[in-house]
């Protein structure tokens, strides 16, 4: 638990879309803000390459314009949405970090006497590294896979005499997938591999067709899209990890599927067709329809997921609370970021003894010590507010402070002395 008088430290992941904030309401009146950064399960913008820069675009096709101009190229959203990663192209060898907005604020410079740049990279979960393929020499003949740490600018090889490209970091941080082809057998397949470059191994040896590329993680890891080539052509296929599931999406008559993302709420893949444009397909298959048509498309999609921030106010008790008397606390939460957050809900954990009489703004329901209100959906920059009607109805002996009031039969709670005695949670998940 957080306490009232300390700056927020933690985020608690619970799940793949509920996210947790905790903080202590105690000894204060006023509860010091309590905020952070939550990626929800929500379709943000589609960025991708064009020879003019690196544009976004909605998912239903509008509001398409550059948001990186130059030279930059595939992009590659971080798993919070809200960072861009892109190549430096140009004479200038390295990567670029990117606001969502477009703002650049970071370089990863590549290693001295590196001829060859760094190609589609893609981040790890925590945002802390990255990987991605490069061939130093500038040969072409082979290319490997590096991670890149982004505090200590460490850069680790994790693979070598090959020609491997695309890395893909799975959700749950463990595994590179990545695309190899061996030019002595003349194949190509989807390889994996730990970040640390241990367990490298073929995924889909035994799959038919021998040339696959353009591997992408589903938001739940459950899944991986690809392309595979057929003949003079290539189509969008899912399989699990381990292969099961495999089967073919929608494909479409010389279309020349490539570089396939995943929506973030797992409904829809978008990919780069007949060379000029984006197509979305439903991931069940069921349908296929174009995005957009533009000259000079170089694809590369990535789909954001939207981010949304939850703040937590609270307003606390009295130093002292009488018992037997009632007292009120109030918790304020509040949806920044546009989205809307469905499930939203507040959880106070109550030191024994401690009631609920009534509470107002939430359905709440206590159970054992702890007091739960579901307040349903709180709009995009909207405040919600639970206001908690308690009462002490006896003395809560190891929770009182003796010292604020005299005699063996204390009769007050000391919250200045017992600052971690009510603790409150608030969790919301974007409904999908």
């Amino acid at each position: 638990m957080i306490r009232a008088t300390t700056p927020m430290r933690h985020l608690i992941v619970m799940g793949a879309l509920a996210f947790v904030v905790a903080a202590g309401l105690g000894d204060v009146g006023n509860v010091h803000a309590q905020e952070a950064r939550i990626a929800l399960g929500t379709n943000g913008a589609i960025a991708y390459s064009a020879q003019d820069g690196i544009h976004v675009v909605d998912a239903d096709g509008t509001n398409d314009h550059v948001i990186i101009a130059g030279s930059a190229l595939q992009p590659s959203w971080s798993q919070d949405g809200t960072r861009l990663l892109a190549v430096e192209g140009g004479a200038t060898f390295g990567l670029r970090i990117f606001t969502a907005e477009g703002r650049a604020i970071a370089t990863i410079v590549t290693p001295p006497g590196w001829k060859g740049p760094p190609e589609v990279p893609t981040w790890a979960p925590d945002a802390g590294r990255v990987a991605f393929a490069a061939n130093p020499d500038g040969t072409g003949l082979t290319s490997d896979i590096y991670v890149a740490d982004l505090h200590t600018g460490a850069v680790t090889q994790l693979t070598h005499g090959f020609v491997d490209n695309e890395p893909s970091w799975s959700p749950d941080g463990s595994t590179i997938v990545f695309s190899r082809y061996d030019r002595p057998a003349a194949r190509q397949d989807l390889w994996a591999v730990s970040p640390d470059g241990t367990g490298l191994r073929e995924l889909y040896g035994s799959l038919p067709y021998e040339y696959r590329d353009s591997p992408a993680w589903s938001a739940d890891g459950s899944q991986l899209v690809f392309t595979e080539f057929i003949g003079a052509g290539s189509r969008t296929a899912v399989a699990s990890p381990s292969g099961s599931g495999y089967r073919v999406l929608a494909p479409a008559t010389g279309a020349n599927d490539r570089e396939p993302s995943w929506s973030p709420d797992g409904a829809t893949v978008v990919v780069r067709a007949y060379r000029d444009g984006l197509e979305l397909i439903r991931s069940d298959g069921s349908w296929r329809g174009r995005l957009l048509t533009r000259d000079g498309l170089l694809g590369f999609p990535t789909w954001r997921r939207v981010t949304q921030a939850l703040r937590l106010e609270g307003s606390g008790p009295p130093a002292g609370i009488p018992r037997k008397r009632p007292f009120s606390v109030e918790a304020r939460i509040t949806a920044s970021g546009g989205a809307d957050v469905s499930a939203a809900t507040v959880i106070a954990s109550l030191p024994p003894n401690v009631r609920l009489i009534r509470a107002e703004g939430a359905r709440c329901a206590a159970t054992g010590g702890n007091v739960q209100c579901v307040l349903g959906v709180i709009g995009g920059d909207e405040t919600a507010t639970v206001r908690l009607r308690l009462v002490a109805h006896a003395a809560v002996r190891g929770d009182i402070d003796r010292r604020s009031s005299p005699g063996a039969g204390a009769s007050e709670f000391d919250a200045a002395h017992n600052p971690g005695w009510l603790a409150a949670e608030v969790s919301g998940r974007q409904e999908i």
